[in-house]
């Protein structure tokens, strides 16, 4: 295996800058890359000038899952560099990535003006997606990539491990740590938009910690996490108090989007900074992105965590 090195790339759409972190990982020693995420079709050229600007040839993306922000672009950045080999995605993405109609017309359906945002999805050729399985190895350019299959942010979520590098690229399963406009600010909330399963979600951040192999935890949402692996730790710790506030809110008469967001915001100081972010891509897309699916799982009685019961 020849040296590899981890970089990440801006994949956040202008105006807005450092909220969105697809990555390069490159292998020195044959000048090939390979691509976690894709960002999104809006933020595709920018991407493409970041991977040209590095001097290296881009052989595959990995898909943590097809949302507009994480996917949207694959086949954009296939048509625009020529070199991808194959994009990897969730074997119930696959069909989404060739025929993405479906896929945007939800997206219009629940994002409403963010999709166009992103952008309408490009469809890629049957032949160049690959379904990639829970455990599946992905070997190229000098690296091997474990796919470890991490529902609740979605059903076709999957995490990646970077094996013998110690990077573990979480994609949408541990939530998002990003910088607001400010400069200072880091809001940290967790992804989960409807329809939202705590308990998978919960269960991912377990799995995830018990495969270990790793001391880096690089985040969709924004760059690699400030402690590492413990972050994941803090995560799961911390996404029960956003359940117990949730749950208890609803069933005092927080019963919709608005009530429920203050409720949060009154009762964690995380949720308190996403409401007041500068940033409307923090606020309205990230933080009520997380209340639209906790409102959206308390409505349908979702089960929690035993540790969450209220």
């Amino acid at each position: 295996m020849g040296r590899l090195e981890v970089k990440v790339l801006d994949g956040t759409p202008p105006p807005a800058s450092r909220m969105i972190s697809p990555y390069l990982v490159v292998c020195g020693d044959t000048g090939e890359a390979v691509m976690i995420d894709s960002g999104s079709k809006t933020s595709a050229g920018l991407l493409a000038d970041q991977v040209r600007s590095e001097g290296v040839t881009l052989k595959a993306i990995i898909l943590t899952h097809i949302h507009l922000d994480h996917g949207g672009g694959a086949g954009s950045l296939y048509r625009m560099l020529g070199s991808v080999e194959r994009v990897y995605v969730h074997p119930r993405g696959e069909k989404h990535l060739v025929d993405p109609s479906k896929l945007w017309k939800a997206s219009k359906s629940f994002l409403g003006p963010y999709a166009d945002y992103f952008g309408k999805p490009e469809p890629l050729p049957p032949e160049a997606v690959k379904p990639a399985g829970d455990g599946e190895e992905i070997e190229f350019c000098g690296g091997r990539f474990r796919v470890i299959h991490t529902p609740g942010h979605a059903s076709h979520h999957m995490s990646i491990l970077l094996e013998g590098e110690g990077v573990l690229f979480t994609g949408d399963s541990a939530g998002v740590s990003v910088v607001d406009e400010d400069g200072v600010t880091r809001v940290e909330v967790p992804t989960n938009p409807p329809p939202f399963k705590p308990l998978l979600y919960y269960e991912s951040l377990l799995k995830m910690m018990r495969v270990g192999g790793f001391d880096r935890v690089a985040l969709g949402h924004y760059g690699f996490a400030p402690e590492g692996r413990s972050y994941l730790e803090r995560h799961a710790r911390e996404i029960i108090d956003w359940f117990r506030a949730a749950y208890e809110a609803y069933r005092g008469g927080a019963t919709d989007a608005f009530r429920l967001a203050e409720a949060l915001a009154r009762a964690l100081e995380q949720a308190k900074r996403g409401l007041r972010a500068k940033s409307p891509l923090v606020r309205e897309f990230f933080y009520m992105g997380a209340v639209y699916g906790l409102l959206d799982a308390a409505q349908r009685g979702e089960q929690l965590p035993a540790v969450a019961q209220v």
